[in-house]
């Protein structure tokens, strides 16, 4: 009997412990004093696991497409448009601390998603009958695993998300363990600027048995609304608020928040106010990191938030790390690694103006031989024929029977080559998908016109069609590049998975950045139009394979021999070669063309006759120089086949070193 009573002794100082600690907590559902009493023996549901949603002061049912995602709305995972990986530690009162892991990715028709939340709850004394110590110390801790599934719904020009969650608890109280099984529901609807959602959580499927008392999950509902102002600016805003009932027999706490982005650089605040208790402020910030070196488009994001808890308590940091991995690059901006034992000749090559340039119709991997600068082809999907690889008996190109005649260059002379004629415009589909400020995620409001663009191409299969991607004139030149090269693979991912349409149906996917406005970069209504995707009809009678668009990349320079060097372009392009230094300097100017991959030029083997192979670009007038240091005078030859030149060269003279 006596073991008994001090073991109920001990759950319920267990019991004291936790509801000491939530009310000291900072600025969440678990940080009043009046909040306590509605929690029974779960305070790990109910705290902020991310550092930006607790610096929004909790107001995150209606944020969409973010981290998180389970605890507060399991609707948002059917808006996810790529996958999204979290790590999160906050640091509480003395030695309490929680850890927080989140996973969650796109599937066909919405989104699926996992998460892990530790809390360590520190550890009290143990007491007897007496109220005497005995030396031995009771740890509190808790473990919540979250799985969830989400699907995405179409409601007119509007888009919404229905999910739902499973919640398991495990959870150590006072050294007395127990298990709690919790459902969650949510709802989620986003059009345009504004979302609103809608979520109930911990619906009861088993209470926790500690001892002799059974302990439910604190049945929560939560509704929240969000707007984002001045998106389509350089500083734009979000604003959100929440309603949430803790616990049935609690009264309702608000929660609201707002932040304000700019570039890679996020401020952010919010409030909470619960009845009976005195609101609470947090404030933080974040921080975007780009990592396209990695991969195509993925970023990493870091978040801080400070809280000040009242009753003279240290303060609480929030600390979270986040990545959005990167996504199928475009084909644009797609170089694959060289073998070094290429060829010395280009006989193992066929006529570049033959080479088709999309995903579904590349050459698969050979022996060594330039058909190693494409990737594997992928499967295509019916009811398109894709363009297949030429046969394998294709002809090398000759070259001209009076390379040798050609005239020597002058010394100190500089050559010009008239610049060339590009095609004619393709007619140009009027649906344009635009984008928010510095994103690649198609809002919600512009799967109307993607609505209207699919019904445009599934009524006209057989026409292949060219697409390009466009930003406004903010931020550096590289970041926009790759900024509207993965705006092209999102409508592309978009169109495939949504409609069917399968991505060999485009043509030379060409990102163009900030170079190709459609209106006045000065005004913010110009910038919202010049973010944007556009798909053209080539002119009627143009080959697919041999449509070479305007360029507006460098994707890689290759010394195929000693005497040639292949230029890689993403289109064509203007250029002229100057000669320097009495013939030992050949320098290729490419204006208008940006060199995006860091990736150096591949040199010959040998260097007998290239000593050097490098490039350089410079920024007024924008262009890229392909530089040839030579050991002695030549001859040369400009080739241009499709969106490849060649230079060929020939020595005028003996060698000098």
């Amino acid at each position: 009997m006596l073991m008994y009573r001090l073991r109920r002794a001990c759950l319920w100082a267990g019991r004291l412990g936790a509801a000491l600690l939530l009310a000291v907590l900072p600025a969440g559902p678990e940080t009043s004093r009046a909040q306590a009493a509605y929690t029974y023996a779960a305070p790990l549901v109910r705290m902020d696991p991310h550092a930006r949603s607790a610096a929004l002061g909790g107001a995150f049912t209606a944020v969409t497409t973010d981290y998180n995602l389970l605890r507060y709305n399991p609707a948002g995972l059917g808006l996810l448009s790529r996958p999204l990986l979290s790590a999160s530690y906050h640091s509480w009162i003395e030695t309490s601390h929680q850890n927080h892991f989140e996973l969650a990715f796109p599937t066909r028709r919405g989104g699926l998603g996992m998460s892990v939340s530790y809390l360590n709850a520190g550890s009290i004394d143990e007491i007897d009958a007496s109220f005497q110590t005995t030396g031995r110390r009771l740890h509190t801790s808790d473990l919540l695993w979250m799985i969830g599934a989400a699907r995405q719904l179409r409601l007119g020009d509007g888009t919404a998300a229905v999910g739902v969650g499973l919640r398991y608890l495990y959870q150590n109280l006072a050294s007395f363990p127990g298990t709690a099984l919790g459902l969650d529901v949510g709802s989620l609807l986003a059009y345009g600027p504004l979302s609103m959602g809608l979520a109930i959580q911990n619906l009861p499927l088993q209470a926790a048995r500690f001892d002799r008392a059974l302990e439910p999950l604190p049945r929560m509902w939560r509704a929240g609304v969000a707007y984002h102002l001045r998106r389509h600016a350089p500083i734009s805003w979000l604003v959100t608020a929440d309603l949430v009932r803790p616990h049935p027999a609690a009264p309702v706490a608000w929660h609201t928040g707002a932040e304000a982005r700019m570039a890679g650089l996020t401020l952010r605040s919010g409030y909470r106010i619960q009845p009976g208790s005195s609101g609470r402020w947090q404030a933080g910030l974040g921080l975007t990191i780009p990592l396209s070196m990695f991969a195509n488009g993925a970023h990493a994001t870091v978040d801080y938030t400070y809280a000040l808890p009242a009753g003279g308590w240290e303060p609480v940091h929030y600390l979270s790390v986040a990545l959005r991995p990167g996504h199928r690059p475009a084909s644009t901006l797609s170089v694959a690694a060289v073998d070094s034992d290429l060829p010395d000749a280009l006989t193992t090559l066929p006529p570049w103006s033959a080479l088709p340039d999309t995903p579904a119709s590349r050459p698969p991997r050979a022996a060594p031989s330039l058909a190693r600068l494409a990737p594997a082809p992928t499967a295509p999907l019916p009811p398109f024929t894709p363009r297949v690889w030429p046969p394998a008996a294709v002809r090398p190109p000759v070259l001209p029977p009076d390379l040798l005649a050609l005239r020597p260059p002058r010394a100190a002379a500089v050559q010009r080559i008239p610049l060339r004629p590009l095609h004619e415009p393709p007619a140009l589909i009027r649906v344009h998908i635009l984008f928010d400020y510095g994103e690649d995620t198609i809002p919600p409001g512009e799967y109307a016109r993607l609505d209207r663009l699919a019904a445009q191409l599934l009524a006209m299969p057989d026409e292949p069609l060219w697409v390009s991607g466009h930003t406004d004139d903010h931020g550096p030149l590289a970041w926009n590049l790759d900024l509207s090269a993965r705006r092209i693979d999102r409508v592309l991912d978009a169109l495939e998975r949504r409609y069917g349409i399968p991505r060999s149906r485009f043509v030379k996917p060409t990102a163009y950045g900030e170079t190709r406005p459609i209106a006045d970069n000065r005004t913010e209504a110009g910038r919202a139009l010049n973010r944007r995707v556009e798909f053209m009809r080539l002119p009627p009678g143009t080959d697919p394979d041999t449509f070479v668009p305007e360029g507006s990349l460098v994707e890689g320079v290759h010394a195929l021999s000693e005497t040639t060097v292949a230029v890689f372009r993403n289109g064509r392009s203007a250029w002229e070669v100057q000669v320097e230094d009495g013939g030992r300097r050949l320098v290729l100017v490419l204006p208008g063309l940006f060199r995006l991959d860091p990736t150096p030029p591949v040199p010959p083997p040998e260097r007998r006759l290239i000593r050097r192979l490098r490039t350089e670009e410079t920024a007024t007038p924008r262009r890229t120089l392909v530089v040839l240091d030579l050991t002695q005078p030549v001859r040369y030859r400009v080739e241009e086949q499709g969106r490849v030149l060649l230079l060929h060269l020939q020595p005028s003279g003996t060698a000098t070193q």
